[in-house]
């Protein structure tokens, strides 16, 4: 009950009930208090709604008691259910003062902690990753953390550190002995790997299979933002496989293999298209990006629902003339598409098509796509909605939209305003369930257009309602903007 409301405390008091927080998990850890697996899954909404309702200028000091948050293995059970609130505060500095006698035990705690063979290394090489990250360790600890991390590695990955919890891309940024070339090694398992296989069973796989396969997936996007990419050959050949693959392709004859294995294989369709999208197309040479490219990724958008992928439709630009005009229609039908995955696709080739954010030529938007974005907004598109409006901002942003659109999109938002009253949602429907994080895009979006020139009532009425708002996703919306 207290994990329920907490998301609706005032700053002070979520500071409070997460201290609370962690001094339940430190007697259940100590065995002093009532002590049963039930309690981790409660304790981990406690935490992580705690976190939520603290603004994010705010978080950074509770950095470094959530690394200090006791680790589930101290108790010795039940790892994957405990709370891990650092994952929360990923992408928070953790503003660590150097000399702090505080922090260097929590870090030598930790390096302890993460020593091969303990069953603390999980969570500890983790907390640890997230400081190395920040570069928040002296040179001395991150020696010592890159001799610990490399301390246990596993051969079926190539020689990478085992029982961490991390994606295999981030070893490429965390410290290693010199003797390890951790680029050559990351490199290898992420991208000379055969796509094929890894989506392909012709038997039953076990859970713990199943995850190894789609964390590889997972770790090639995961790459993206760093410096490790795949060469050109490696990605023309990632880029062949994934095109040419198929859902029923090689799956398990008997039907409980077929079972087990779908799990994978549906929920592969998701990052094959960020694969496509932010690894592999980028690395392909111009040369590369054919006509003939293009027509098997249309080919596989037409034959498999569920992907990202048509945000690459627009690197092939170049490919044809002719294929422009199905580009744009594959787009289209993206975005007006049956799944989240398909929509975000689309919406991400338009805002790469404004943006540049993809190699090729720059040609103007089409007025088909303006209009296809708009409409599904005053339809009221219920699949994607938060997505397509994140499209309509960024036009807004890249003064793409017209005086007219901008007063299509205000008066829409006028009337969101009154539709999405709290008060005016069932909360057994499953519009309830996406209702903040709409009402938190519509506050960007009214913010976008302010600063574009349009603050109609439509517009200031989500401004000035959004700072008293009841959920902290509308309060910060504008802290939090993608």
């Amino acid at each position: 009950m207290l994990a329920r409301v907490t998301v609706r405390q005032k700053p002070p008091a979520a500071h409070a009930s997460l201290g609370l927080a962690a001094d339940l998990a430190a007697d259940l850890v100590r065995g002093t208090g009532l002590g049963h697996l039930w309690l981790y899954e409660p304790l981990t909404h406690l935490v992580a709604y705690c976190i939520e309702a603290i603004p994010p200028a705010e978080r950074q000091a509770i950095v470094l008691p959530m690394l200090e948050f006791p680790l589930s293995e101290d108790r010795g059970d039940h790892p994957f259910q405990w709370p891990n609130p650092i994952k929360y505060l990923w992408a928070i500095g953790p503003g660590r003062v150097m000399g702090d006698v505080r922090w260097s035990r929590c870090v030598a705690h930790l390096t302890e902690c993460a020593k091969a063979g303990l069953p603390q290394r999980r969570e500890a090489t983790m907390r640890l990753a997230y400081l190395a990250k920040h570069n928040a360790l002296t040179a001395d600890e991150a020696n010592t953390f890159g001799e610990v991390l490399w301390s246990e590695t596993d051969a079926a990955t190539g020689g990478l550190p085992a029982k961490t919890n991390l994606l295999a891309s981030m070893f490429a940024r965390l410290p290693a002995p010199e003797v390890v070339d951790k680029e050559n090694r990351v490199r290898a398992y992420l991208f000379d790997c055969d796509i094929q296989e890894i989506l392909s069973a012709t038997g039953a796989l076990s859970s713990r299979e199943i995850g190894d396969r789609f964390n590889h997936l997972l770790a090639i996007i995961a790459a993206a933002p760093g410096p490790l990419r795949p060469t050109a050959d490696q990605a023309a050949r990632m880029f062949d496989a994934i095109v040419r693959w198929r859902l029923s392709a090689s799956a398990p004859i008997d039907p409980i293999g077929a079972s087990l294995v779908r799990p994978l294989r549906e929920n592969a369709l998701r990052p094959l298209g960020e694969i496509l999208q932010t690894v592999v197309t980028p690395s392909l040479r111009s040369g590369d990006r054919t006509s003939q490219r293009a027509r098997a990724l249309l080919t596989f958008l037409r034959e498999v629902q569920g992907t990202t992928a048509a945000a690459v439709l627009p690197s092939f630009l170049g490919a044809d003339d002719d294929l422009r005009a199905e580009i744009v229609g594959g787009i289209q039908q993206a975005i007006s598409g049956r799944t989240d995955e398909e929509v975000a696709g689309g919406v991400r080739a338009v805002v790469e098509w404004v943006t540049g954010a993809v190699s090729g030529p720059r040609l103007p938007l089409p007025r088909q796509l303006v209009d296809r974005l708009i409409s599904a907004i005053e339809s009221r598109h219920e699949i994607g909605m938060t997505l397509i409006m994140y499209g309509v901002r960024q036009l807004v942003a890249a003064d793409v939209l017209s005086e007219d659109d901008r007063s299509r999109v205000a008066l829409v938002l006028g009337e969101l305003f009154i539709e999405l009253q709290y008060e005016r949602i069932d909360p057994d429907s499953r519009e309830a369930v996406a209702v903040s994080l709409v009402r938190a895009e519509c506050v960007r979006l009214a913010h976008a257009l302010k600063k574009a020139g349009t603050s109609s009532p439509h517009v200031m009425a989500w401004l000035i309602a959004a700072p008293t708002d009841a959920l902290p996703e509308v309060r910060f919306a504008l802290a939090t903007e993608g």
